[in-house]
Formats: C-alpha cells, structure tokens, sequence
C-alpha cells in the first residue's frame, strides 16, 4: 500500500459506507469519450488500487452519499477501473501520463481537467474536487492555452504561462517542461528564477529537468533555494516527486530508480534516522510488491518486520507517539507564526507499525507456505492488532477489521479452523459496525467453514 509520506493533516472520521455515485462500464476509451459527447457530461475516473482493499473501501466511504452522487450524476459520466483496465492503459495513452491517481476528471475529449492524489473517506473533500473539475473545464483559459498550443505555439513565454496554469489546476505537465527545456539554451536557463521554476514543476527523479537543475547550478545551491520555500510548499513538491517517481520505476520495473527514490524519501527526513530508514525500506518492499517481485518482496520484508517493526511494544509505541505528536503540534504551531498558516494538524507515524506488519503478514499469507515463515507471519499480525488497539487517535477503530481478517485467514492456514472462524465471525461484524463493504470477508468465511 503506498501511503503519502508527507501529508501534514490527517482526516478522522466515524464511518464508512457504500458508494452510492453510479459506475458505468465501457469497452474501451472511445465508447466512454462517445458517450460524454453524447450526454454533454465531463468524465469522472475512479482508479482502485491493486493491493490495498482498505484503501479502496476509504474512497468509496468518502463517494457515499446523496448528495455527492446527485452532484456527479448531473455533471460526469463515472467509471471504477484498475490497473489491468483497457481504459487505464488507452488513458496514460492519450494523456501522456506515466500513471493514474485514485480519482481523475476529463473532459469529453479525453483532455485532463483535474487531479486528486489521495483517498479519503470526507465527502466534502469529493464535493470540492468536483467543483474544482468543473470551473477547470469551464475555464476559458483552459481551452485557450490548449488550442494555441495544438496549433503549434512553442513560445518561451507562452509555454511557460502554459506550465504554470496547469499547476495552478493541479495536472502534471511534464512534458511541457520538457519542451520549455529544449526552447532554451543552457545560457539562458542558468537564473535563479528558471531554477525556482523547475523546482515548482516537482520533476520525477530522472526528468530532464531535475538533471538540467542540478547543471544550471551547485547542488548546495538548488538545495538552499528549495529550503527557503514554505513547509507547505516544500511537502507538496515532495509528494509529488515521489509519487510521479513511484509510477515511472513501477512502469518501468526500474530497480535502480526505486533505489534512488528510497534513498531520497530518507533524506527528507534530514536526521531522523528512525523515520528515514522505516520510509526508506517501505519504499522498496512497495516497490517490489507492486512489480510482483515476490522473492525479493519476501527476501526485504522478514527482516524488516523482525527486527524494525516489532523491536518495540505497543505501551513503547504510544509512548513516542505522544512525544512525537507534541513536538509536531509545536512546529505546526511555529509554521503557523510564520507563514500566516491557520491550519494545525498532526499525522501519525507510529501506527504505521500496525499497518506495515499487517501487510508484511497479509503477503506473507498470499505468496508463502513455508510453515516456519507462517507462524513468524502470524505473530507480526498478532501485534499489528495490538499496536493498533493502543494507538488508534479514533477510539471506535480500535478494532480493525482489515488485520482482523490476516489473522484470521493465517490461523486458518496454519490449521487452527476452529479459532479462524471465530475469528472471521468477528470479522464481519466489526466490519459492519465500520459500515465496510463485508462480501469479501462473508465468502473468506464460507471457504473456512466447507
């Protein structure tokens, strides 16, 4: 599961329930371009992800309501599609785009009007992104700048104002930088003001332009400039550098470039070494999960979760999770005093133990049947439950139905029938009190019992 590393708030909300904004299915790409011409509607892409249920349960919990499903019915045609879709690969075609984020928005021609890189089970933040969507594709600037530029225009200064306007709309326009590269001279890009640029543009770890950077100016330099950016500022640039690196190394099975993205997510942690090296070999068992590498997977996560993930008790966990969470509120409050900012927030850290050793777990159970590595699973799903019992900020989500089902599916594996049914009974229940789609779990529960 990749999570956003440098996400500065954290949305906590009571309940989960089922989508209730209407997917439509097509063929392929032109049959839904065809239909939204035909009903005059822009198109609304919902990506699930491959290896994160819980994930795709949180954004249908954020889609469920009335209203929102009123609000997308008038004004886009919806599609739930996945990595293996037609449709994903003829999108990533047609845009140029080296992977799609949970939830996208088009227009009738298939040109991209908007962008939102994470789930979230807040259905107001749905409601917001559509509306965005909506005055993107109505934006008469929007239509200008793409004409001018199908007819050809290549100026410094227009693809520039084209760049910026795409950021400002939160799309990626990647290969118009590139283009804005090939305009200039190394003579002419050697200012301040072109590095700052770049830099703004979030380029992927091998883009021309984070290279061109790194030669128009000393390393120490570039690296001041993007320190003196707002917190705010600097985490989105990040955010976006992994996750456009991420679906470039994923694409393109590219080890070296996962290595080098691993080692970059540590160095934003400057000297905290703990967090520097959690994110740094979570980037990499993410990696190679996405990719199937299974032996490797296997290979990085044991001693990961063996030696890292349980090293601490849960009582020790909730201990530094205090600590942690209020030294982050003082320098959110700091951040606040000096860049105007009204939001405080805190995102946890360290009850990404509980969620990292029930994937570790999870996969474990899916790719091994090695006894020996079954029961060690066993035991990483045992604590994932406990560390989340005890630092859960929510207090109704003590109880996880996710770990619950690993632990449940790994006892039945390890021939403890009895206790897994129990354990998957209770399952679906706690499921229920979630407001979780419990189908899987209900059929998880009829195999256990045959």
């Amino acid at each position: 599961m990749l999570f956003r590393f440098f996400v500065v708030f954290l949305l906590l909300t009571s309940q989960i329930g089922f989508s209730q904004v209407k997917f439509e299915n097509f063929d392929d790409l032109q049959a839904l371009l065809t239909a939204a011409k035909t009903r005059n509607k822009l198109i609304f892409v919902q990506t699930k992800s491959d290896n994160c249920n819980q994930c795709n349960d949180v954004a249908r919990a954020g889609l469920s309501s009335t209203k929102l499903r009123e609000k997308y019915a008038q004004n886009f045609i919806s599609v739930e599609i996945d990595s293996k879709s037609k449709i994903y690969w003829q999108l990533l075609e047609k845009t140029g785009l080296r992977g799609l984020p949970p939830s996208t928005f088009f227009d009738a021609e298939g040109a991209l009007i908007y962008q939102f890189a994470m789930t979230t089970s807040a259905e107001m933040k749905y409601l917001e992104v559509a509306d965005e969507a909506i005055a993107n594709a109505n934006n008469p600037a929007s239509k200008e700048f793409e004409m001018k530029y199908k007819n050809g225009n290549r100026d410094k200064a227009f693809l520039k104002k084209y760049i910026e306007y795409k950021l400002s709309v939160e799309q990626e326009a990647d290969k118009l930088v590139d283009e804005y590269i090939d305009q200039h001279t190394i003579g002419d890009l050697s200012t301040i003001d072109n590095v700052k640029f770049l830099m703004s543009t979030a380029p992927a770890l091998d883009s021309k332009a984070r290279k061109i950077m790194y030669v128009l100016l000393p390393e120490k330099t570039v690296d001041s400039l993007f320190r003196a950016l707002p917190l705010s500022e600097r985490v989105k640039i990040n955010n976006q550098i992994i996750n456009k690196t991420t679906r470039i190394a994923v694409r393109q099975k590219n080890v070296v470039l996962a290595n080098r993205l691993s080692s970059f997510v540590a160095g934003t942690y400057d000297s905290d070494w703990e967090k520097a090296n959690f994110f740094n070999q979570i980037t990499m068992l993410n990696f190679f999960n996405a990719i199937k590498d299974t032996p490797n997977y296997l290979q990085r996560a044991e001693p990961f979760a063996e030696y890292t993930l349980m090293r601490y008790s849960p009582d020790s966990l909730l201990k530094k999770e205090e600590i942690a969470r209020t030294r982050s509120l003082e320098r959110s409050r700091a951040e606040v005093k000096k860049e105007g900012r009204v939001e405080i927030a805190y995102a946890s850290f360290y009850n990404r133990y509980a969620s990292e050793l029930n994937n570790i777990a999870f996969n474990f159970l899916t790719y091994s049947n090695d006894l020996e590595k079954l029961v060690k699973a066993l035991k990483w799903s045992k604590r994932a439950l406990e560390i989340n019992e005890e630092l859960a900020m929510d207090k109704s989500r003590k109880k996880n139905p996710y770990m619950m089902d690993t632990y449940a599916q790994l006892l039945f594996k390890l021939g403890q029938k009895e206790e897994a049914i129990k354990w998957q009974t209770d399952v679906i229940e706690t499921a229920k009190l979630w407001k979780a789609d419990t189908t899987k779990f209900e059929e998880t529960l009829e195999k256990m019992k045959k």
